[in-house]
């Protein structure tokens, strides 16, 4: 069930701490992405940083965040859902996975994004006869 982070906050401040949501396509939870200042009367099309699917995102599909993140990169720790499969830092920017990610998934769903943008590269290559 999709949690807003803090019900009295103005979701336009979400974007500032590193909003997160489910996607629809591969179900992972991931940061959602889109800048502040968001219009939430309408969806807002975001990608998913895990299987590259782009889905209409709403203010109701913000997850609480309930858990805490190390980067491996710098150390610093950043707020994230419990169920996060990714995470950006909050410092240096680094995408990594979430501390209790489902791995084995997360491989599988990446793998099949990597094979649909090859497809995807091979179908309009103009040097391909």
């Amino acid at each position: 069930m999709a949690i807003h982070p803090d019900p009295d906050r103005d979701p336009a401040d979400v974007f500032a701490h590193k909003a997160f949501a489910r996607c629809q396509a591969c179900r992972l939870v991931a940061p959602a992405g889109p800048p502040s200042g968001v219009d939430w009367s309408r969806p807002v099309l975001v990608g998913c940083p895990c299987c590259g699917q782009a889905y209409d995102l709403r203010c109701g599909d913000l997850l609480a965040l309930d858990e805490v993140a190390t980067c491996p990169c710098c150390g610093v720790h950043t707020p994230c859902p419990h169920e996060a499969a990714q995470v950006r830092c909050r410092s240096c920017g680094d995408l990594f996975t979430g501390p209790h990610a489902d791995a084995a998934r997360m491989r599988v769903v990446q793998t099949r994004w990597v094979r649909q943008a090859v497809a995807a590269y091979r179908d309009t290559d103009p040097g391909r006869h």
